[in-house]
């Protein structure tokens, strides 16, 4: 199934590792601006970045499942996924723990991790039993005001 996937979607996973090599080039370019931004705190339920960081992976995700690319099962939470899988590389490239050999080798593994990550939800089938929903202050804003307070964060206080 897996290469049917992939043949099927390299076309259409295009606009993502697009995306993903964007942002990749974009923290490596300027890193202290990168740092920065990555610091800036801007997660609180009255922040607004526009377009917030989940919207873009977001659309491109939708469309892909709209295609019939990813099953809607797989669909939900997906961009937080692909999110923290780009974010992931670009710390670790700012931050120098991860080292690539040039600007195109960087590209080429944002690309790699875009094709890894919609490689797992492309298969399932239905969700796994009890696999928790993923927020932030982003959905949750854009979700209304909910009862109660705000779920907590592991290691937040």
């Amino acid at each position: 199934m897996g290469e049917a996937v992939a043949d099927v979607t390299d076309h259409r996973l295009q606009p993502l590792i697009a995306l993903g090599r964007s942002y990749i080039q974009w923290a490596v370019e300027d890193p202290a601006v990168a740092r920065l931004v990555f610091r800036a705190g801007a997660t609180g339920p009255d922040s607004v970045v526009t377009p917030h960081p989940l919207e873009v992976p977001g659309a491109e995700l939708d469309r892909f499942a709209a295609a019939g690319a990813l099953p809607a099962t797989a669909r939900p939470g997906a961009e937080f996924t692909v999110w923290a899988a780009l974010h992931g590389l670009a710390v670790l490239l700012v931050d120098g723990l991860g080292h690539t050999d040039d600007e195109r080798a960087a590209g080429l593994q944002a690309e790699r991790l875009v094709r890894a990550v919609l490689t797992g939800p492309a298969q399932e089938e239905t969700p796994s039993a009890g696999r928790p929903a993923l927020g932030s202050a982003h959905t949750r804003r854009l979700a209304g005001p909910q009862p109660g307070p705000a779920p907590a964060t592991p290691g937040r206080r």
